[in-house]
């Protein structure tokens, strides 16, 4: 299927150019009609593919962080989590353009909660 949407995308709008050149009126308008076809659903595509990768991105860096809280709340460090967990809401400012820093953030609350496990009681 995706072989059939790139030769679509790629071959239709050359195939409307050279009828452009003929006389035929119902070719002209299929092909061009399959052109825009064509690269409306390649769009599509593309937003599709794009739209995996930032869940994805989001996705480990979440599991990643209530991973870390389960660890730690099991060990009974309530109040460390606490406050490592405002630390992190302070430090993460969200955007729309990008996915900001969101895994990086992660990183650090992790790093921040490891080291407080190292901690004797």
């Amino acid at each position: 299927m995706l072989v059939f949407l790139l030769l679509l995308a790629v071959l239709a709008p050359i195939a409307w150019f050279i009828s452009e050149f003929f006389p035929t009126l119902g070719i002209r308008i299929t092909l061009g009609v399959l052109a825009l076809v064509g690269v409306f659903f390649l769009g599509e595509l593309n937003s599709a593919v794009r739209g995996m990768g930032e869940r994805s991105y989001f996705a480990d860096a979440n599991e990643a962080l209530i991973d870390a809280v389960i660890d730690t709340l099991d060990e009974g460090k309530h109040d460390e989590v606490a406050r490592e967990l405002k630390v992190l809401r302070r430090s993460y400012r969200p955007t729309y353009e990008t996915h900001s820093n969101h895994a990086e953030l992660v990183a650090e609350f992790q790093k921040a909660v490891e080291g407080v496990n190292d901690l004797p009681r």
